[in-house]
Parts: structure tokens; sequence; C-alpha cells
């Protein structure tokens, strides 16, 4: 493995960024921090060089292990990093780390003693421009806390907050065309909603009662015992590590599904 590699950032991947407002600016402007980005994107600054902050390239190199490991906790398929623009808005943009089920999704290396509720607020200003941008209802957050605890979350579409932000991000970026430095600009925090993955009870749902009553009836008929099984595996919601409803069990483990009775 290529540490050099993993770690480098193209000219191109720089000029980019400079001509856009991305995930990570949205928090500096969320903040009130804008002053410093108002100088880079309009070319009197150089963005910081980031290279040599150990917290910031451990995060970039932990990257591809953090999709490795979801992966194979989860099941679910992870595709490669991409760029996505607004539809409407093209000084929008976002560098995914990848899409999942049509989700963005992101990955963090934080502190071991960083809090839950802490590591969702410190990067929702960041998700939610994701969420906007990509036209998607959930983002998920895929986080290693220090080198003994990995856990995934999913944050939901927050439509107030995201009014918040490109309302201020709109402001900004007339600065930027208009080279006027920008005033006025507070820091905006709201307290974040977030969900981890969890276990769900299914019992209200009528179709896992139909299918989980033909799973316990047909073990001995192969066919519909498989197919009910198969079904019942592909009902596991996405943020689910386990589902149980009507004696039956549907448990996530590495990359595969178990059904059983409970």
């Amino acid at each position: 493995m290529n540490v050099a590699e993993i770690l480098h950032k193209s000219e191109e991947w720089h000029d980019e960024r400079a001509k856009c407002i991305g995930s990570s600016d949205a928090t500096r402007i969320m903040k009130g921090e804008i002053y410093e980005l108002w100088l880079e994107k309009t070319g009197r600054k150089i963005p910081d060089d980031l290279s040599d902050n150990l917290l910031v390239q451990l995060g970039v190199f932990t990257e591809p292990f953090n999709r490795f490991w979801f992966e194979k906790t989860t099941g679910l398929i992870v595709e490669p990093p991409c760029r996505i623009s607004h539809p409407e808005y093209e000084f929008l943009a976002a560098n995914l780390d990848g899409m999942c089920n049509g989700l963005p999704w992101e990955a963090k290396h934080v502190n071991g003693f960083t809090k839950e509720d802490e590591v969702v607020a410190r990067y929702y200003a960041q998700i939610q421009h994701q969420i906007m941008v990509s036209g998607a209802h959930q983002a998920i957050l895929s986080v290693i806390f220090g080198n003994h605890k990995f856990q995934t979350f999913t944050v939901d579409v927050d439509l107030e907050y995201q009014q918040l932000l490109v309302g201020q991000e709109m402001k900004f970026w007339q600065c930027v065309e208009t080279d006027t430095p920008p005033e006025g600009f507070e820091n905006i925090s709201v307290a974040p909603s977030f969900q981890e993955m969890i276990t769900v009870d299914m019992t209200g749902n009528n179709e896992w009662a139909d299918k989980a009553e033909i799973w316990k009836t047909n073990k001995e008929a192969a066919k519909a015992y498989t197919d009910a099984g198969d079904c019942l595996r592909d009902m596991l919601p996405a943020h689910a590590s386990k589902a149980i409803g009507h004696g039956v069990e549907v448990t996530r483990k590495a990359n595969k599904r178990y059904v059983k009775e409970a």
C-alpha cells in the first residue's frame, strides 16, 4: 500500500474546491468563521497546508479501512468516492467519501473519548450539506472512535436547518462573487437528531408477520422455507443490525444476515 498515494490530493482537486462551497466549507460558514474562507475563495490566501496535520491525515488514511469495516459489519456496499453538485445551485458541491443505497456515506476517525452526540454535532453542517446537494433523505456517518469502537449513524434530512444553511451559503457566495468582505455572519448551532444502527421491532408489520408465519410453519418444506427466509432477510432495514417480530429474528453479522426463531 502506497501511503503517499492515499494522502495525495491533485491540483485539479484543489482547483475545484476553490470554485464552489463544499461540505467542509459548510461547517466553517455555520460557525461564522468565514473571513479566512473568503480570502481563500477569492484567491487572496492559499488554504492551510494540512499535509502535516496528524488528525486530518489519519482520517484520510483510515477511510479505506472504515469502508471495509462498514461493509463487513453491515453487509452493505459503499460505492467509490465521487463529486456531486447541486442541481440548481452549481456553486454548492460535495466530495463524497462514497454512496450507500443512494445515501451519502461519510467516514470519520475521532478521539476515542468523543461522545456520540458530539461527533454528530461536529459534522452536522457537513452532513446536511451533503444531503441537500445529493437530494437524499438521509446520510450515513461511519465513525471509528480511537482504536476501540466502531459505530454507524443515520442522519435524517433537517429541512429547517438546511434553510438556514443555504441562506448563509448563498449570502457568503455573493460576497465571493462581488469581492465584498463578509460581515454579519454568526455561529449557528442546533441540537442534531440521529439514529444508531439499532434493533427494530417488526411486530406491527403485517408483511413481516405473514412471512414469519410461513417460515415457521414450513421449515420442513424446503422451498417455501427458503423463499420466506430470503424475504425476511431483504426486509431488514439498512440501519438495523437486528429485526424481531412474530417469533422470528433476523440478525446482521459480518456481511451476512441470519434468520432464526426468536
